[in-house]
């Protein structure tokens, strides 16, 4: 997924994140797959079901297809709200009144999306959201947290200018596969994931980008 922290380019125009660098890990334990780019969220879905053999890293919503699950890579994606620090925002009650940026395509929680207490705002983008927050246009962005947290910290924010995350929902994340994937390929891959998870290769990348989120 072509987002920070999952997958994007570091200075050096090369291609770096968490999920780039386990699904590396999992190709080269495995020896399947030919080719690994970074994919724009919104494209996901349409490339799952394009008719090609491809296989993603992501979180296992509502919205996945249950016969794609290949195994979990041992991390849960938390949803909710970030956020700044000088809002007086503690819980999910002190939203009421509050301004919150919810970047389009972005729902995970019926009864936060529902609430007409709270005004809710529609950016683009993450990026879009969290420079609102910066400059104090809204008091909190939506979406998933460690997104929100690594593109806060990448436009200059630090963590003195967060306040604590309110988490509304957790889903584990996966390794799934469109249904061209050979069931002995599935096999393969879930047997991999599970041996890197065993040896701590995948924890051990989890820390290198996580470890401050």
């Amino acid at each position: 997924m072509d987002q920070i922290p999952y997958g994007y380019k570091d200075s050096d125009g090369k291609n770096t994140g968490v999920l780039f660098e386990i699904m590396n890990a999992i190709m080269h334990a495995s020896g399947i797959g030919k080719r690994h780019t970074l994919i724009p969220s919104k494209r996901l879905g349409i490339k799952m079901i394009s008719g090609s053999p491809v296989c993603v890293i992501v979180a296992n919503t509502p919205d996945v297809t249950i016969q794609s699950l290949i195994a979990p890579i041992g991390y849960s994606l938390k949803m909710g709200i970030l956020p700044r620090i000088d809002t007086g925002i503690t819980d999910y009650k002190s939203l009421i009144g509050k301004t919150v940026a919810v970047p389009l395509g972005v729902q995970f929680d019926t009864v936060f999306h529902n609430d007409k207490r709270i005004i809710k705002v529609s950016p683009p983008q993450y990026i879009n959201a969290i420079k609102m927050l910066k400059v104090g246009r809204v008091d909190a962005v939506a979406g998933a947290l460690i997104n929100l947290k690594s593109i806060a910290i990448a436009v200059g924010m630090q963590n003195k200018d967060l306040a604590a995350p309110i988490i509304l929902t957790q889903n584990k994340m996966y390794l799934i596969c469109s249904k061209e994937i050979l069931k002995t390929t599935r096999q393969k891959l879930k047997e991999t994931v599970e041996h890197l998870k065993a040896t701590g290769e995948i924890q051990t990348i989890l820390n290198r980008y996580l470890e401050n989120n």
